[in-house]
């Protein structure tokens, strides 16, 4: 097998790259229709938008609040734990960057996560543009392969298609039944811009990758080094597909034990702190026990989504087996680690295996195929006509993106995991957060489905019903508020709430005695608790 050189390699890339101003402006043009969800929620839905286009983007803010709130400044306590006792335990950057803006700068919590988006976002296009230029051995054909990369999916929605034919249904019946969760864990690449974390960590990664393939392994720990240090889920996965590429390199090229030493050191560091110091915590063994849910990815939808990468893969590892890149040893590695992970639960209990997809299997896949991509485009070129060659490359285009544009236009009509809530909330929330209130909240106005979540998220207060999965007991303390809102019997559990969220235009069966008005506006009041 013919290894070329990291440095040789690295030459040949760096003599095709664009000019920056170029790589940014197609690295904005793919973001473009991704883009459109963020307008779609700023203009459409009975109530106002809150910045938040997915239901857990919240606690992400949240987080960084409690890291000025009840946290030390570098770390902070899970922020729907309302024991005063509450350890922090928890070291992430990405919510102290949140956190700093929120509750230092003064930032609205869903404006400075979409802003911080926004730039993740640029930067993970940025990085997946250089990627993309970087293993194409030529720059024929390269914007539309990049968009290609962004845009591309697999065969999801005409998998679903077919099944409907076969089976006499109408041929638009849940089109997106074959893309988990209705496309919400991103199987392939590019969606993954629209979410602030995964913005972050994508862009970590493409930026790694880009070091690797121009033979600058540092650059590549210290990438991953970064992520890990950030999330745990990408973190395992990607300190795994690095440690064993390392591994693999070290055999051939001894120049390579600093960069494995480096990231051995980060794995211990890594494993240390979320398998030996957190377990010490009943706090976090509670949450982590809820968050291991059997979230799998069907064998059929691994098929549709991965089926067209992986055979231009294959097919490009077998056309160049005597022409072999250090690169396509790694992208193997990648996608073979990353599959693995996503199919854990036929090993060991699963821990959420849809969170090592987001394109961690597709990606590597389409980056092995491409330069084949790219050679059939070429040798269509000589032989087709201008026209031809565009119709023929327009509709491989929308074969590849069917699934992403299918998806952006159900997520453009609704989506049914964005937050949002009324002015009325909104005024209030933003009246108790100058005010610096402190205490457990509970809201009772019954404005929005998602008002309690919000509070640990706009407020200073500690919301007394959080989050779906990281509230301790929430199913009894959701039944505590609502038998306290029909009956007026008050659960012992409630005396912990400090202030409560009512509405000007509603009875309600409680002795509120000794309580006092702290702030309202026409339509809400919040009560605080004499004590």
């Amino acid at each position: 097998m013919n290894l070329h050189s990291d440095r040789s390699i690295a030459e040949a890339s760096a003599s095709l790259r664009a000019p920056w101003q170029v790589a940014l402006l197609w690295s904005i043009v793919a973001l473009l229709p991704f883009w459109g969800l963020f307008l779609a929620h700023y203009v459409r839905g009975q109530h106002l938008p809150t910045g938040f286009i997915c239901y857990d983007h919240a606690y992400y803010a949240a987080n960084g609040r409690e890291i000025f709130e009840r946290g030390n400044g570098l770390g902070y306590c899970n922020p729907y734990d309302t024991s005063p006792d509450a350890p922090v335990i928890y070291y992430h950057w990405l919510p102290w960057i949140l956190g700093f803006g929120i509750s230092v700068l003064g930032f609205d919590p869903g404006s400075w996560f979409f802003t911080v988006g926004l730039v993740a976002g640029v930067v993970f296009s940025l990085g997946t543009f250089r990627l993309v230029e970087a293993i194409l051995p030529s720059s024929r054909f390269m914007p539309g392969l990049f968009l290609l990369s962004m845009w591309g999916g697999g065969l999801c929605v005409l998998t679903a298609v077919a099944c409907n034919v076969v089976f006499g249904l109408p041929p638009d019946f849940r089109l997106l039944r074959f893309d988990p969760f209705e496309g919400l864990w991103f199987l392939c690449w590019g969606r993954n811009c629209l979410y602030t974390q995964e913005a972050t960590y994508h862009a970590l990664v493409a930026w790694a990758w880009v070091g690797i393939v121009r033979g600058k392994p540092w650059q590549g720990v210290a990438c991953i080094a970064a992520l890990a240090a950030t999330h745990p889920f990408s973190g395992a996965q990607h300190l795994a597909i690095l440690g064993l590429w390392l591994s693999i390199r070290l055999v051939w090229d001894r120049r390579f034990l600093g960069p494995w030493l480096a990231t051995a050191a980060a794995s211990v560091a890594f494993a240390g702190y979320y398998f030996v110091y957190l377990p010490r915590f009943p706090e976090h063994q509670r949450i982590f026990s809820d968050w291991s849910l059997m979230w799998i990815l069907p064998v059929a939808s691994m098929a549709a989504a991965y089926t067209p990468v992986a055979a231009l893969a294959a097919a490009r590892c077998w056309l160049d087996r005597a022409r072999w890149r250090p690169e396509m040893t790694f992208f193997l590695v990648a996608a073979a680690v990353s599959l693995f992970l996503v199919k854990h639960e036929l090993f060991m209990p699963p821990r959420q295996p849809l969170h090592f997809t987001r394109g961690y299997v597709w990606m590597p896949l389409a980056l092995l195929g491409l330069p084949l991509l790219q050679r059939i485009l070429i040798a269509l070129a000589d032989r087709l006509s201008r026209p031809a060659l565009v119709a023929v490359a327009a509709a491989g285009m929308l074969v590849m993106s069917i699934d992403t544009a299918t998806w952006l236009g159900f997520m453009g009509r609704e989506s049914l995991e964005e937050l949002r809530t009324t002015s009325a909330v909104f005024d209030l929330l933003r009246q108790l957060d100058r005010l610096g209130a402190r205490g457990i909240g509970l809201v009772l106005c019954s404005e929005g489905a998602d008002d309690n979540y919000l509070l640990g998220t706009y407020t200073t207060l500690d919301p007394y019903i959080g989050h779906l999965f990281l509230c301790p007991d929430r199913d009894a303390r959701i039944e505590a508020a609502a038998r306290w809102l029909k009956t007026g019997a008050k659960d012992p559990a409630l005396d912990v709430v400090d202030i409560v969220i009512l509405s000007k235009f509603r009875r309600y069966p409680i002795d509120f005695t000794g309580w006092e008005i702290l702030c309202e506006n026409d339509r809400l009041a919040a009560l605080r608790r004499s004590r």
